[in-house]
């Protein structure tokens, strides 16, 4: 691994020395203490184990500790976001961008204590991409997130020689775009409108019987419903009103919707 190499790029920077060492001869781990060198006035690192006090050079206790916001950075930047990119959950999640419709998210870590907090989380957002570090975080994510598409950093990302980043949009996009023939999407998308369009008759109905009552007792009809209203009541966008209104087979929609403040349709209903 080219330690120095991620040390320029920033991933990396120098941490405390390694407070336990695995011994390889037995196997068993040593915690280290240091010592008084009588002869240079210094210390030696050693440590403890099965096969007794044994001496270990400092090289080897060295520890670097990864620089989080440097590589969400450049995780972000491959992915063609634009940074500085927002921290969702301290320490644990950040927003990565917009990218092929989707919300990308970067998940450092997830122990017994966050599961809640980040399932929680992107249970508000169906769509969003998770990327991870590790394909065993990614196996974990899963588990917890089953509808949520991830990707792992240790799969679709690449170091060069220069220790740069770079991720390969090939998978994503094959991920996020499968193949699909256009009849079998305007089969689709006419079966949305059809479903629609009879949940916005059945609200329609439910109108013309409010506003009969109404009209018994105060002599008045309701007020029309407008597009957006009837789009909040079924759970749609309003433009799909819209174009349920225009479809040439919504012939009774339109009626409903054109007589909705005709007091005879309403009565006679």
């Amino acid at each position: 691994m080219n330690i120095q190499g991620l040390i320029d790029a920033g991933f990396l920077r120098p941490g405390s020395f390694a407070t336990y060492y695995d011994c390889d001869e037995c196997c068993e781990t040593g915690e280290v203490t240091w010592r008084d060198n009588v002869k240079d006035g210094g210390q030696y690192a050693c440590y403890r184990c099965e096969c007794g006090l044994n001496s270990v050079e400092p090289e080897e206790l060295f520890t670097w500790n990864i620089v989080v916001p440097i590589l969400v950075q450049r995780i972000g930047e491959s992915l063609g976001g634009t940074p500085p990119f927002r921290e969702t959950i301290p320490e644990i999640v950040w927003a990565l961008g917009r990218k092929m419709r989707h919300e990308f998210y970067y998940v450092r870590r997830m122990n017994r204590r966050e599961v809640t907090v980040i399932k929680t989380f992107f249970e508000q957002y169906p769509k969003a991409v998770l990327v991870t570090p590790t394909n065993l975080l990614q196996k974990q994510l899963k588990e917890v997130l089953p509808n949520h598409i991830c990707f792992s950093i240790e799969t679709i990302g690449t170091l060069d020689d220069a220790c740069r980043l770079s991720i390969d949009m090939k998978l994503i996009e094959a991920e996020l775009e499968p193949v699909e023939d256009k009849p079998k999407r305007q089969r689709m998308k006419r079966g949305n409108r059809a479903a629609n369009i009879e949940k916005l008759i059945t609200e329609m109905k439910e109108h013309f019987r409010a506003s009969k009552d109404y009209y018994y007792a105060t002599q008045s009809l309701l007020p029309r419903l407008t597009q957006a209203e009837l789009a909040k009541r079924v759970g749609i966008r309003q433009n799909e009103v819209s174009r349920c209104l225009a479809d040439p087979d919504a012939t009774a929609l339109k009626f409903l919707w054109e007589h909705s403040d005709d007091i005879r349709s309403v009565l006679n209903s």
